[in-house]
């Protein structure tokens, strides 16, 4: 009886950290408004993929390819554009912990997408 009270709590306790960092295919805006900060808005929520002097999940990919693949909302070049990141990450926190595959998108994608709010 003491066992399968233990395996349960041990259950209890150990799903929520699995989930957490379950595989996760996210897509959305993807802003980068100031050096080495990127986040990621999808339906959902902001993930925070990458914060200066902080957590770093990895190297994002060139958006700045063309006016179709990134806005500027700075003279240096910050500000956002439209992608996919196939990510470990904590639904609690919205931390991406790491990710495997990152992919930009034309503009056009995100913006046809109702449920998304282009980032100003």
């Amino acid at each position: 009886m003491i066992r399968i009270f233990i395996s349960t709590v041990m259950l209890a306790v150990s799903g929520p950290v699995l989930a957490a960092d379950a595989a996760q295919h996210l897509c959305g805006w993807v802003e980068n408004p100031t050096p080495a900060n990127w986040t990621l808005t999808d339906k959902t929520a902001q993930w925070i993929i990458n914060t200066q002097g902080g957590h770093q999940a990895g190297d994002m990919p060139d958006f700045q390819k063309g006016k179709s693949f990134w806005v500027k909302t700075q003279p240096n070049g910050y500000g956002y554009g439209c992608g996919c990141i196939d990510a470990k990450a904590d639904a609690a926190t919205h931390e991406v912990a790491s990710f495997t595959k990152a992919s930009v998108l034309k503009l056009s994608v995100c913006r046809k997408d109702k449920a998304l709010k282009e980032p100003k």
